[in-house]
């Protein structure tokens, strides 16, 4: 197929990075710098201009939250029927009703704080949850195509309507990044943070004006589940200040578990991590490496905990597949290593 990407930032340049190994993948950017890059790079076969996307089969718009709706609907003008749009913006009761437009929704549960087409990543959405969204007007066969192409990218498609999808992303991925700034921004003194704030406020470190975008398009949503985790917060401050420890060791349980859970099940993760105790020592990190390296194990991420408070090791090892975690694991245990999935 001939498919088009409108916006080559970290999404848009990833989309076209995967597809563009088993399709003709036509490229636009407002910055002509990553456009070239992107082609450059071989990410895309060629700079078009939003005219020629009308010899596309689909096209993606993959521009800025707050400028989908405006993108999809110049997109449309350009190429009327003769092409499927879809997009993947975060919220998804932003776009518009075009007569004629066969628009199937789409947002990609995957992403890093890096942004960029040099950011680009063509395994970014392996094992990710990509929702697609059917609406009023939108053909069977067109939400057939897309979903294929969501399956070539290495996602797993998940059906659901607008609204069920703000009401759950606002729960799990926005007003984590609202509590993720507020706890950032609370200590005065950073200066023994460990491990375990530095993981709690990973996501703080994402651009502010894209969240600022996100919270006013889905604020109904967003303000609920805050309203829900002060409601939860409140519970536990009040046990706390009660004294009633044994309370407060319930609610900590409660939480607990749900976060066994989702490690049991790895929903929208496309990594697999063991964490690792080793000695702080020359040639530890060379040792490890060269063991999975001559198994033919890649690691796609390694990261080095200076507190190990929380934490089953001092480092952590990223997968792209679960069987490479569960080998890897199994040698490094095999060598001496104490180990944690």
């Amino acid at each position: 197929m001939v498919i088009g990407v409108v916006g080559l930032g970290l999404i848009g340049g990833s989309i076209a990075v995967r597809l563009s190994k088993n399709h003709t993948v036509l490229g636009m950017d407002s910055n002509r710098e990553s456009a070239e890059y992107a082609l450059g790079k071989g990410i895309i076969s060629r700079i078009a201009d939003i005219s020629e996307f009308k010899e596309c089969d689909v096209v993606f718009v993959a521009t800025p939250v707050n400028t989908t709706a405006d993108c999809v609907r110049e997109v449309f003008n350009a190429v009327g029927s003769d092409a499927v749009i879809t997009d993947v913006a975060s919220v998804k009761r932003i776009l518009p009703g075009l007569s004629g437009a066969r628009i199937v929704g789409g947002h990609p549960m995957a992403g890093t704080e890096a942004s960029g087409i040099k950011a680009a990543k063509e395994y970014l959405f392996e094992n990710a949850y990509y929702v697609l969204v059917s609406y009023e007007d939108t053909l069977p066969a067109d939400y057939a195509t897309v979903e294929g192409l969501v399956r070539e990218l290495g996602a797993r498609p998940v059906a659901m309507t607008a609204e069920e999808h703000d009401a759950q992303v606002a729960g799990i991925s926005h007003m984590p990044h609202m509590v993720s700034y507020a706890l950032a921004s609370t200590p005065d003194d950073l200066s023994i943070a460990g491990t375990g704030f530095y993981d709690m406020t990973r996501i703080a470190g994402s651009d502010p004006s894209f969240w600022r975008n996100i919270m006013s398009l889905n604020r109904a949503n967003i303000l609920s589940a805050v309203d829900g985790f002060i409601g939860k917060l409140g519970e536990m401050r009040a046990a706390l200040a009660d004294c009633d420890y044994g309370r407060l060791e319930k609610l900590f349980e409660a939480g607990r578990e749900k976060r066994v859970q989702l490690e049991k099940s790895r929903p929208h993760l496309d990594e697999y991590f063991i964490s690792v105790d080793i000695k702080d020592e020359v040639g530890a990190l060379e040792r490890i490496s060269g063991l999975l390296a001559a198994e033919n194990i890649n690691v796609s991420s390694i990261s080095i905990a200076n507190s190990r408070e929380g934490t089953g090791g001092a480092l952590r090892l990223g997968f792209r597949k679960k069987d490479d975690c569960g080998r890897a694991a199994a040698i490094l245990k095999r060598s001496g290593y104490i180990c944690d999935i």
